[in-house]
């Protein structure tokens, strides 16, 4: 019977930690997803290659939001590219709201510790290595992020082959990693994109701003509800874990 009784206290402490490590799991997974762990602003790209016409920034911009590369739990994502004088990469903090403490990374390792060192002539991991990029991308910038004005496809509107549009390297970490050559605009080249800010998920105001009242009670329960699942799995584990008989 002591036997038995050490069984069930046993099975039911094991028991207890595995719930426990269910719940603090879903937990950890929902914030890792929303960004909540990373802090961090992220470049990535699909690897679809698409002439000089982006459609301008709106178009880019769309681009980057609708591809399946795109990153989860972010609450902004933009082609990263300069498209003019006014709407430069360095002007995208000022302009976009892009973090500039925030460190900038890929998928596969760290680009620039902050928005300073991102447009400092070097990188850290070129892009072929942080986000896989497989060939140049369209930039239209020099090496500090601002505007190569004979170089960005008017705008990212032509696809005119006497046009040009400035290329990045994937293979580079020197200044070439955005400012390597000019590419003519009708010649198919892949877009890198930014993601960064909180989703709506998190309370990013920037895209919460266009729910109605239905949907933000919809995604407050969803959240909230992840939440408390993995809440109450961890307290039912504790229950089961210190429970003598």
């Amino acid at each position: 019977m002591f036997q038995t009784m050490r069984s069930n206290m046993m099975f039911r402490f094991v028991a207890g930690l595995a719930i426990i490590l269910a719940g603090l799991a879903i937990v950890q997974a929902y914030q890792t997803q929303t960004g909540l762990a990373a802090g961090n602003i992220m470049l990535y790209t699909d690897n679809v290659t698409h002439n000089g016409n982006l459609g301008g920034r709106a178009g880019a911009d769309a681009l980057c939001a609708s591809s399946a590369s795109k990153p989860t739990g972010f609450g902004q994502y933009r082609a990263f590219i300069s498209v003019d004088a006014a709407d430069e990469i360095r002007d995208m903090p000022t302009n976009y709201g892009v973090p500039t403490t925030d460190p900038i990374v890929g998928s596969g390792g760290t680009i620039a510790t902050n928005w300073a060192n991102l447009l400092y002539i070097s990188i850290d991991t070129n892009l072929q290595t942080a986000i896989g990029a497989t060939g140049p991308y369209w930039t239209g910038s020099t090496a500090i992020g601002s505007l190569t004005t004979t170089s960005c496809c008017t705008g990212w509107t032509s696809s005119n082959s006497a046009g040009m549009g400035n290329s990045g390297l994937r293979e580079e970490r020197s200044s070439q990693w955005l400012n390597f050559a000019g590419i003519h605009c009708d010649v198919p080249v892949i877009l890198v994109c930014i993601a960064y800010g909180p989703s709506a998920a998190v309370g990013g105001v920037a895209e919460r701003i266009s729910l109605t009242p239905m949907q933000e009670g919809q995604l407050w329960l969803q959240e909230w509800g992840i939440i408390a699942l993995g809440s109450v799995l961890a307290v039912v584990g504790v229950v089961l874990a210190v429970r003598k008989r």
